[in-house]
């Protein structure tokens, strides 16, 4: 009968289950399949003296291919030895007998024979198929018993007396003499020592495998080339016999056994046990290795900046020596007071000068360097304390005299970022500190020329301080200086410059509704932009909001799509047209250009070129006017110079025409408070100038107000610093009547 093959079976030897190995196979359902037939089995001889063979023959008819042979046989002790034939309808396998193995007679215990698909025959002799279910016959297989003799039985692990090594100070490449003390019936045929590093993660073993060179307990063999200096310590000696018996002595006072595979199927020998052998005997120093086995050591320590901030951090500089390959690491720790903890790393890889980490923490908070850990490219590690004290990895300790406490800082405030926006005969200063400002007890600001001072309060919960600085003159650049004040001293300075100029927040809207009345537009500071329309001059109705644009300012612009219109440039320097309804009701905006972002002024309200279409006059930082001609749709062709000189004005805008030539004119305020018309010739340039007057460089805004009071003619609008709304009448010839006042509260605008 065929069953079909199982890779695994379990045996009863000498009292203990194992596992035996592929080939001995558990019983399942025959397969249609027709199997192998064993026809006959022989046996070289039925007599072996130890050590000797024995050679199992087989024949056997079948219509699949054999794809595995085995016999199994059985000494007196129940210990099976498996016999691996050749695969045919004829095969043969030898079974080794060496001295050590149990005299009497062995049994064949089974032939077993496997062929596709997974089908196997098991012939097995009437005990061994008693016991075993999965034998597919039974047939007398005495006649293949084989008696052996002349062996010297020996079933037990190689017992350790003693183990010691020569010499006991050693060198790289050099000899290493393993001498031991060891019981067992046929001798020692393999040794295996392994020793640790005693402070590092390194392994040293030597072996020898050869029965004759293990006659005298010993062997000697050259310890390797790179291997660090220090103490070697013995962790385990493994002693192998002939027969492939195994013990196991470890340092730990352990020993365990085990029978080698390669010659009985796996089972213990004995359980595990004890030793008391004295290892340290087998403890060797090694000498005169040129491998780094030294963490490196810091020559010198220095703060990369010495009076840190948490927007300015530090890091530390560092020199070091090594023995090979140089630092791969470092880093310190350092702890923070008050509040407690720490923090860490603040540097760490670069040996000029070392990454910088942000340091955690408010102004008065006191870093006291704590640890320094480094390391070498081999990981020797090293870490440096306060107390002068140096831990290396193996535990062992040396000192430094590096200065820790020298190394030790207070954090002071960072440097703010101050922004200066120009008003009128003032400027407006917005104090933002790093992170919410905490720490910061108020900034000292100077400003230059005069050498006025003024002291700020601490920042709000944002880190944000504001303040007005007045007394300072129009078309004068001034320094201001900001400098954050704390408990612990003073932070660094944040300058910035600024000129006052006379204010271009209000300008003539023309007439937005189609009423026959002219209106304003009005900005705000922080960037509400407001309508307000003509009631009969000089009146105006309340304002209407049409729009909010923060961090931009606004300018007169023509009209764009035949839209009332002005002109932005926002925070990235980007040119917009801004177009209003007839309710003035924002209609949204177009892009008009990029790049505008360093102009001081623009004026988008005139014709300045003649061809019917309102253009840009413009003020660059440097003092050169441009001008830019639009194609009413709010676009604009690149820019021509048309003047320089201009960058002492304080304040330029194109009212139009105001002498009465038909064609549109600049008129500007000197720093001297002059007054001046710039006449235009039509094509795009100017001509002679004018003098309008003196005495307008104390307004607070001067302004070209359109046609405000109906006339046809050009008039000028101002609000005085002290909030009141004027007109200024054109006479169309370059001349205005005196001041005609339209209202008060305008000072907001400035």
């Amino acid at each position: 009968m065929a069953r079909r093959r199982v890779r695994g079976m379990v045996a009863v030897v000498g009292g203990v289950v194992a596992t035996l190995v592929s080939g001995l196979l558990t019983a399942t359902p025959a397969s249609a399949a027709a199997g192998p037939v064993i026809t006959s089995i022989s046996v070289s001889t039925n007599a072996v003296k130890a050590p000797g063979e024995v050679v199992l023959s087989y024949t056997a008819t079948t219509t699949a291919p054999v794809d595995e042979a085995l016999a199994g046989y059985k000494d007196p002790a129940g210990r099976l030895y498996s016999v691996n034939l050749s695969k045919g309808t004829s095969g043969s396998g030898t079974r080794k007998v060496p001295d050590g193995v149990q005299n009497g007679t062995w049994t064949l215990q089974y032939v077993f024979l496997t062929y596709s698909p997974n089908d196997f025959t098991y012939a097995c002799n009437p005990s061994y198929a008693s016991t075993n279910a999965k034998c597919t016959e039974t047939r007398d297989l005495s006649p293949y018993d084989v008696v052996v003799s002349g062996s010297t039985e020996d079933f037990d692990a190689p017992v350790l007396r003693s183990v010691s090594v020569t010499p006991t100070t050693a060198a790289p490449s050099a000899p290493l003499t393993v001498s031991f003390r060891a019981d067992d019936v046929l001798g020692v045929a393999d040794v295996k020592a392994t020793w640790k590093h005693r402070t590092r993660a390194d392994w040293v073993t030597t072996q020898f495998s050869g029965r004759n060179g293990l006659a005298d307990g010993e062997y000697t063999q050259n310890l390797p080339a790179t291997i660090y200096n220090g103490e070697y310590d013995l962790q385990s000696l493994v002693l192998k016999d002939p027969n492939g018996f195994r013990s196991t002595y470890a340092s730990d006072g352990s020993v365990t056994y085990q029978a080698s595979p390669g010659i009985f199927f796996p089972q213990p020998v004995r359980p595990p046990g004890t030793h008391t052998i004295d290892f340290s005997a087998a403890t060797f120093h090694l000498t005169g290795s040129t491998v780094d086995g030294d963490a490196p050591v810091i020559t010198s320590l220095a703060l990369q900046r010495p009076s840190p901030s948490a927007k300015d951090p530090t890091g530390l500089r560092f020199t070091a020596t090594d023995r090979q390959g140089g630092v791969s690491f470092m880093n310190s720790t350092w702890a923070v007071e008050p509040g407690g903890g720490s923090t860490g790393p603040l540097a760490a890889f670069d040996l000029a000068l070392n990454d910088v980490l942000p340091l955690p923490g408010t102004p008065g908070a006191t870093y006291r360097l704590s640890t320094i850990r480094i390391k070498d490219r081999q990981g020797n590690l090293a870490t440096y304390s306060r107390d002068g004290v140096v831990l290396l990895a193996d535990g062992t300790t040396t000192t430094h005299a590096l200065n820790f406490p020298s190394l030790d800082f207070t954090l002071r405030p960072s440097a703010p970022r101050v922004q200066a926006r120009s008003r009128p005969q003032s400027a407006k200063l917005s104090v933002t500190s790093f992170g919410s400002g905490a720490g910061v007890t108020g900034y000292r600001v100077v400003v230059s020329p005069g050498g006025k001072v003024l002291n700020l309060s601490a920042p709000d919960a944002t880190g944000l301080a504001e303040a007005q600085v007045n007394g300072l003159t129009n078309g004068i650049p001034y320094t201001i200086a900001v400098t954050p004040q704390s408990n612990v001293g003073p932070g660094p300075t944040t300058t910035v410059s600024v000129t006052p100029m006379i204010s271009g927040n209000v300008w003539g809207a023309g007439d937005v509704n189609i009423d026959r009345r002219d209106d304003l537009f009005a900005r705000l500071p922080a960037g509400q932009v407001r309508l307000y329309r003509g009631a009969g001059f000089p009146k105006f109705k309340a304002a209407t909001t049409v729009t909010d644009l923060p961090s931009s300012r606004n300018f007169p612009s023509g009209r764009i799509y035949g839209y009332t219109a002005f002109l932005t440039i926002n925070q990235n320097g980007g040119l917009e047209g801004n177009m209003v309804d007839r309710d003035g009701k924002s209609l949204g905006s177009t892009i008009s250009g990029t790049g505008w972002g360093s102009m001081r002024s623009i004026d988008g309200s005139a014709d300045f070129s003649g061809d019917g279409l309102p253009d840009i006059v413009a003020v660059t930082s440097t003092g050169a006017m441009r001008l830019y001609k639009g194609n009413g749709q709010g676009r604009f062709a690149a820019g021509t110079q048309i003047g320089t000189g201009w960058g002492s004005m304080v304040r330029v805008f194109v009212p139009g025409d105001v002498t009465g030539d038909r064609r549109a004119d600049v008129m500007a305020v000197d720093a001297t408070g002059v007054l001046w018309i710039y006449r235009g010739n039509g094509k795009g340039a100017l001509t002679s100038r004018v003098k309008v007057g003196s005495g307008w460089g104390g307004l607070g805004a001067l302004f070209s107000a359109r046609d405000a009071n109906g006339d046809s003619r050009g008039d000028l609008g101002a609000i005085t610093m002290n909030g009141e709304l004027r007109f200024y009448k054109g006479r169309g010839n370059g001349t205005f009547t005196g001041a005609t006042v339209a209202g008060t509260g305008w000072g907001s605008f400035l």
